[in-house]
């Protein structure tokens, strides 16, 4: 299909896209394939941080629940206002002609202010950077990608976890190319 008629069209296609950053390197890989994306469909861009409320406390055992404490409003203010600042400095980094505004929220967990978020606003997409926790850590820390992925209620977009750069540079050296996993 011809781009301008691509543009035209309304086949469902997503016209605002909710874009989660945790401000990880793993979180920004999504925002070059996002802002293309955008672009391609005339689609506005929101770059969504959840500013979490409730702390991870230490497990008394290795396999209980992780119990949560409610973060100090003096220490949810701080981690706030250097979430306002590092955003405005990633939505710098977009290409000009993309539309991208930054967004900022409290809530309990990513997953569900997220969701919450996108249904509040008016999303068509949501796109996010999976960090590809495996094991215990993924048993303890929970995949925000996953949540997301049951709950959104729209389309959701998952740039799967990166390869490590030392097995790409190892696949190519030995001539089996980078690992699809």
């Amino acid at each position: 299909m011809h781009e301008a008629a691509w543009r035209g069209s309304d086949f469902g296609m997503s016209r605002h896209i909710l874009l989660l950053t945790d401000f990880s390197a793993e979180s920004e890989r999504a925002f070059g394939p996002v802002a293309e994306l955008a672009d391609l469909l005339g689609a506005r861009v929101t770059l969504l941080h959840v500013v979490e409320t409730a702390l991870p406390a230490p497990m008394p055992a290795p396999m209980m629940a992780p119990i949560v404490a409610p973060a100090a409003e003096s220490a949810l203010a701080a981690r706030e206002a250097d979430a306002r600042r590092r955003l405005a400095d990633l939505v710098e980094r977009f290409p000009r002609e993309c539309e991208v505004k930054p967004a900022l929220v409290r809530g309990a967990d990513a997953a569900t202010a997220t969701v919450a978020y996108a249904a509040e606003h008016g999303v068509d997409l949501i796109a996010m950077a999976s960090h590809g926790r495996t094991g215990l850590r993924r048993i303890v820390m929970g995949s925000v990608a996953e949540s997301v992925l049951r709950r959104a209620g729209r389309p959701v977009l998952v740039y799967p976890h990166a390869q490590g750069k030392a097995q790409e540079a190892s696949c190519a050296a030995d001539g089996r190319g980078a690992s699809a996993n």
